[in-house]
């Protein structure tokens, strides 16, 4: 989703008048009560939420472990057990 496909969805949630409460409440507090101030925050508050909600589900930004890796680290935990029983011994 492109930043510009961000904005419109907050603008829609703000036409539909379906936001995030505590976000809006954060973004009021830090606009000392100022409607305007506040409603601009909210904008940007959201908009980055949804930029970070975005790239958290974004498969790629997600990195699975093969085989190789699982095997990899099997033998680094029991190279671990193994020194620390040796260890443990003396």
């Amino acid at each position: 989703m492109s930043k510009q496909e961000f904005y419109d969805s907050v603008a829609k949630e703000l036409e539909q008048e379906s936001i995030d409460r505590g976000l809006w409440t954060k973004a009021f507090a830090e606009a000392d009560g100022d409607r305007g101030r506040a409603r601009a925050l909210y904008i940007r508050l959201r908009v980055d939420q949804l930029e970070r909600d975005a790239l958290a589900h974004k498969p790629e930004s997600r990195r699975r472990l093969t085989n190789t890796d699982i095997i990899l680290l099997t033998i680094a935990i029991a190279a671990l057990i193994i020194m620390l029983a040796a260890k443990m011994s003396h």
